[in-house]
């Protein structure tokens, strides 16, 4: 791991673990075992670490989820995937921290305050899931716009719920709770 991608997943320990305000400069150098000026060359402030800290574990995650080539699936199909990528995000946060998804809901909520580019990328990421949710449904359902609207929140708010579900119950299998109908 290079020094700049050390910095940013100690610093993601260290704000999942603190938080954002409570988070000082002094403590991310400290945590790092870098020199000041070492740690300076990457990162000039908290805000522009704490920026790449929410890039790289928030929005490379939508961005991996690349929903792009989800297109072309079925409904069926789209819901392993989704399902795939549930099983892979859960662990990889898992490995980072030890209080799990309750720290990572709470840094996400708290990038939506302190990061506002955060919230135009995640609404715009939840902006074309629903679209592509949505013609889905028009497609296979037969639904109508406003029908297949609606039946896309709900499928989109049941999986969000089922991350928060496995905040609670981590060691829960969820595959069992999916279930586009």
């Amino acid at each position: 791991m290079d020094t700049k991608s050390y910095i940013v997943e100690t610093a993601f320990k260290l704000f999942l673990t603190k938080g954002y305000r409570a988070t000082s400069m002094s403590a991310l150098v400290k945590e790092s075992n870098l020199s000041k000026g070492a740690f300076y060359h990457y990162f000039k402030s908290k805000e522009e670490l704490y920026n790449a800290v929410i890039d790289t574990y928030f929005l490379s995650f939508k961005k991996s989820a690349d929903l792009d080539s989800t297109k072309d699936l079925s409904l069926k199909e789209f819901e392993k995937s989704v399902k795939e990528f549930m099983n892979y995000l859960v662990p990889e946060i898992s490995r980072v921290s030890e209080r799990g998804m309750s720290a990572y809901f709470a840094m996400f909520f708290e990038a939506f305050n302190e990061y506002p580019a955060f919230n135009v990328e995640v609404k715009r990421f939840y902006s074309k899931f629903k679209s592509i949710v949505k013609g889905k449904l028009i497609k296979e359902k037969g639904l109508t716009e406003e029908n297949a609207n609606i039946e896309a929140v709900k499928i989109i708010a049941h999986i969000e719920g089922l991350f928060f579900w496995v905040a609670l119950y981590p060691n829960e299998e969820i595959d069992k709770y999916f279930g586009f109908n």
